[in-house]
């Protein structure tokens, strides 16, 4: 068994603060207590999330214990969950996932508070240039292709009359 699940369904804008909520919401037995280790939010290629997360419990039984938030209601979305292996964490093992965008540190009160590790602001930003720039070349070439392409057919039609 795996200390580690993977969660699906997310809204693209959840935070860690709201997937910690989520596991709390348990209000039949505020005594059940799942200490979460590691959440790590998956990008897309894009890089914007892409709805899913891997939570890594300090021990089996608390994500067994997870499994009884499996297809509840996450804001106006049903998340699923599912068991994925140790090794999901590991950023060279799936390439789009980012653990170190955001760091999880329990306050004293047991709340979760989110520290970004890095800016990514400046990488985005550069991503978006660099982006907005491969767009435009494609245009540009689109474009091109079009003009040889009008240009071959009006030859063709005037070599033909």
């Amino acid at each position: 068994m795996s200390k580690v699940l993977r969660m699906r369904g997310l809204p693209f804008k959840a935070t860690l603060e709201e997937i910690h909520a989520f596991f709390r919401s348990d209000l039949t037995n505020p005594a059940t207590q799942l200490r979460i280790v590691d959440v790590s939010i998956e990008m897309g290629a894009d890089g914007r999330p892409n709805g899913e997360a891997l939570v890594e419990f300090a021990t089996e039984a608390e994500s067994e214990s997870a499994m009884m938030f499996d297809r509840q209601m996450m804001g106006q979305r049903y998340v699923e969950l599912r068991r994925a292996w140790r090794n999901s964490l590991d950023p060279l093992a799936v390439p789009n996932i980012r653990p170190n965008l955001i760091a999880f540190t329990p306050a004293a009160d047991g709340t979760a508070v989110e520290e970004p590790k890095e800016d990514d602001k400046e990488k985005d930003k550069e991503r978006d240039r660099d982006r907005d720039r491969e767009r435009e070349k494609d245009k540009d070439r689109d474009r091109d292709r079009d003009r040889d392409r009008d240009r071959d057919r009006d030859r063709d039609r005037d070599r033909d009359r």
